[in-house]
């Protein structure tokens, strides 16, 4: 088995979103998983984005690309706001999948966006600066 203690040199992050018909919205979350790879520089050897569906690429394409790069851990971050059926049954299936492929590789499934503490906050921030004139 992989050792958890891996080196940000063999640890990457993959940022999973829905993904959409309107291909702007999924260029949008790329641009901002590249934004991210920025502000996480250091922390992982790659990070990249993907869609659990209508839109290319999918977790597995970037699961195996990791895994070629020499990936020995791979984070899956859920770009989701709440705990539906893809971040607790669709995205666990894929990486049992993902772990049954490659049983040297250590995948782990972060908590879904949705979770963090700062969410509220983020959320009054938001709504306070569209609505102070």
């Amino acid at each position: 088995m992989s050792n958890p203690h891996t080196d940000t040199s063999h640890k990457h992050l993959i940022i999973i979103a829905h993904g959409s018909r309107r291909e702007t919205s999924n260029e949008y979350f790329m641009e901002l998983s590249h934004q991210l790879g920025s502000a996480l520089q250091g922390q992982y050897q790659e990070i990249h984005g993907c869609f659990l569906e209508m839109a290319q690429p999918k977790l597995m394409e970037r699961v195996e690309q990791a895994v070629s790069q020499g990936a020995q851990q791979i984070d899956v971050f859920p770009y989701f706001l709440g705990p539906g059926n893809h971040v607790l049954a669709d995205i666990p299936e894929l990486l049992e999948q993902a772990q049954a492929t490659y049983p040297d590789c250590r995948f782990v499934q972060l908590t879904y966006f949705g979770a963090s503490p700062a969410m509220t906050e983020l959320i009054a921030q938001s709504i306070s600066a569209q609505t102070q004139a």
